[in-house]
């Protein structure tokens, strides 16, 4: 009787610990640590995107849903600029992950940013806050 309380013990932990392997979080300090570490957008945000004057990358993503958010801090208002060129304004509403917690680095305010909608040459879609004042693009996928 025992083994079989152990047993079903450890499934229900294996299962219920399954969730956390899923979701995956990283930080780029820059551009150079981004390539570094093979990062150059992959899905997260068009290559074009990538600047030299990028820096403190963040994302975080489930793997099984593909459910996502990036942010990205631009140390060049030209570069940041170069931005708006790539999409269009739209009327999109961040939608909050059903999979995992916001991180406390996802400080996005949908009032002061400008939504900006992207579609690439391979048909995926992009979501984008830009914050005009603080050089900042938050993208999130749901």
């Amino acid at each position: 009787m025992r083994t079989k309380i152990l047993i079903t013990l450890l499934i229900i932990g294996f299962v219920s610990s399954c969730k956390f392997l899923d979701t995956i979080e990283n930080h780029y300090k820059g551009y150079e640590d981004a390539i570094e570490n093979d990062f150059n957008g992959n899905g997260y945000m068009p290559t074009d995107f990538m600047k030299l004057s990028i820096s403190e990358i963040r994302t975080k993503l489930n793997v099984d849903i593909n459910e996502s958010l990036i942010k990205v801090t631009y140390k060049n208002r030209v570069d940041f600029d170069s931005i708006k060129n790539y999409g269009l304004i739209c009327d999109k509403k961040f939608v909050i992950p059903k999979t995992f917690k916001l991180p406390k680095w996802w400080d996005f305010n949908a009032d002061s940013c400008l939504t900006l909608c992207y579609r690439d040459n391979y048909g995926q879609s992009y979501k984008f806050g830009l914050d005009t004042l603080n050089l900042v693009i938050y993208g999130w996928n749901d």
